[in-house]
């Protein structure tokens, strides 16, 4: 005599299991506490979701170092849009195409904020080394 499991699968970590082992699986992929899932933001009474004040403080921060987030918006879209429309931007590689959009947010923060933060231009270096280490392996 043979026993058919019926088979689930998690929808957020893809885990197969029984739908019996289903209903109590704790999946690695959400907050154990409000069972947000990864990339979301935590619910209201969560204890591990930071306190409502830590995050104007980070948006403060960004805003003294980089400017206004709407204007660097508006300089970085610039960028990508002159770069996408270029002849030869469909050509481009996946990771050639990413390293300079985000070489053009960098520029974008370097020119709506300020100027001299090192961390900007070490990152654009950084990017365009990624692509320059994969084309001489």
């Amino acid at each position: 005599m043979t026993m058919n499991i019926v088979t689930a699968q998690c929808k957020h970590c893809m885990a197969i299991m029984s739908e019996t082992q289903l209903i109590t699986h704790i999946c690695p992929q959400l907050c154990p506490y409000c069972q947000a899932a990864s990339g979301e933001f935590h619910r209201e009474n969560c204890p591990i979701a930071p306190p409502k004040d830590s995050i104007q403080a980070i948006l403060s921060n960004r805003g003294k170092e980089y400017g206004p987030f709407v204007g660097h918006a508006d300089i970085t879209q610039q960028l990508k849009q002159v770069m996408g429309d270029t002849p030869r931007w469909s050509e481009l590689y996946s990771d050639q195409k990413e390293a300079l959009e985000m070489i053009a947010h960098k520029i974008g923060r370097i020119l709506n904020g300020n100027p001299n933060n090192v961390d900007s231009w070490a990152d654009i270096a950084g990017y365009a080394k990624l692509v320059a280490d994969r084309l001489n392996s």
